[in-house]
């Protein structure tokens, strides 16, 4: 319909100076070229998100080392997942090692805010929503309980100061603060403690973990504290993160490599089979 509106116009201003003579024509060719190849497409990505390079932009970091782990579910509302790890080396994906079993959000996943594509079909990610962010994402830190890990990767000590805030109306939401560095009139209404073994009876959930870097601008209600971490059963569900036994978290930790720049990938199988040639991301034929 643009198009149709383009040449429109473009035919007032000719019928304006006169008959359409040899030039006139040629020109006129031309520019409806130029709107329906060029123009409207372009366009069409800034309103629409519909370019290919849009897309393609946030591999840039593929194309020499990367470390990559992908989380495929059965669809939309499933709360379970498979977890699989990749290094991106010579130009194509290596798997590594064999998957393994996670748990997920209780109401299933929604779309994240991540390093993919805003614009995209179905639900977003909301505070509160039980659901695991879908996407492409940065991992953050790691951390733990223990004061020592043999791990080359940043690693954070939790203390019971430690709190992640969840409090959409607070200037520190999304981030996880020591509440020494605050004032007593700073108000946290909604904050996760860090050290859950000392605030809820030995709990050992966040024993070891690391972050997924959904929503790195904080913007509130879209979504807070997301992170990768223990489980107590393989029956157990989340609030939002990504829960898996110890042994499977120790392994992957000794595997992180800061400066393979780790991604970490939650995505529907269908939607899967559907982005992985756009995002060049590692071929799951035989999973």
């Amino acid at each position: 319909m643009i198009r149709y509106y383009c040449i429109f116009i473009v035919k007032i201003v000719f019928d304006s100076v006169g008959e359409y003579g040899f030039h006139q024509k040629w020109i006129l060719k031309n520019l409806f070229h130029l709107f329906s190849k060029k123009i409207i497409p372009l366009i069409g990505c800034l309103f629409f998100s519909g370019c290919n390079h849009t897309q393609k932009s946030i591999l840039y970091h593929w194309q020499k080392k990367q470390q990559m782990i992908v989380v495929i579910t059965d669809g939309w509302y499933s709360n379970r997942g498979k977890l699989y790890r990749f290094e991106y080396l010579h130009s194509k994906w290596h798997k590594k090692g064999n998957g393994v079993s996670v748990s997920l959000g209780s109401q299933g996943l929604a779309w994240g805010r991540g390093l993919h594509p805003f614009i995209q079909e179905g639900l977003y990610k909301k505070e509160g929503d039980k659901r695991s962010p879908v996407g492409i994402f940065k991992i953050g830190f790691a951390f733990g309980y223990r004061n020592n890990l043999s791990i080359n990767y940043p690693y954070h000590v939790m203390t019971q100061y430690d709190y992640c805030i969840d409090d959409p109306t607070s200037s520190q939401y999304n981030q996880i603060i020591d509440k020494q560095n605050f004032s007593l009139k700073e108000k946290f209404i909604l904050s996760e403690p860090m050290r859950r073994d000392i605030h809820f009876k030995g709990d050992q959930l966040y024993k070891l973990g690391f972050v997924i870097e959904h929503n790195e601008k904080n913007i509130p209600h879209y979504g807070s504290c997301i992170f990768a971490h223990l489980r107590k059963n393989a029956n157990a569900v989340t609030s939002g993160c990504t829960a898996m036994d110890e042994k499977d978290m120790t392994q992957i930790l000794r595997w992180l490599n800061p400066d393979y720049h780790p991604i970490y990938v939650l995505l529907p199988k269908v939607v899967y089979h559907q982005k992985q040639q756009v995002w060049n991301l590692p071929s799951m034929k035989n999973d």
